[in-house]
């Protein structure tokens, strides 16, 4: 079965996408040089891995609609706080301002594969 992807999905998907590298850049600010680069991949490859096993819309061990919610909503705030103190703060808004599209997309009923769906599977 497709995903529905409407205005909200899509906005939700983008503050992904802003998280995930935010973390790197966010680590490489913390740390500094090309050290805090690696560890800033390294960060964002363990992050995004942890999110498509628990976080994602068709993840296979996707966790409930309420902690996902929490999850998404304070790493955003988390990660946007660390980019809005260090630069870009641009970055760091988006983020801030994603943490709430994020808990939206997360509650909405109809996000992505929700256990009762599942197709027998």
């Amino acid at each position: 079965m497709p995903l529905a992807v409407g205005v909200l999905g899509a906005l939700a998907f983008a503050t992904e996408l802003l998280l995930w590298a935010g973390v790197a850049v966010a680590v490489q600010a913390a740390v500094g040089g090309w050290l805090g680069w690696v560890l800033g991949l390294l960060v964002a490859v363990l992050v995004i891995v942890a999110w498509s096993v628990w976080m994602a819309p068709r993840a296979s061990h996707r966790i409930a609609p309420v902690l996902r919610a929490i999850v998404a909503g304070f790493g955003c705030l988390g990660v946007g706080s660390a980019l809005l103190s260090q630069g870009p703060h641009w970055w760091g808004i988006a983020l801030l301002v994603g943490a709430v599209v994020m808990v939206v997309a997360e509650l909405k009923p109809d996000r992505g594969r929700e256990p009762s769906d599942s197709g027998g599977r």
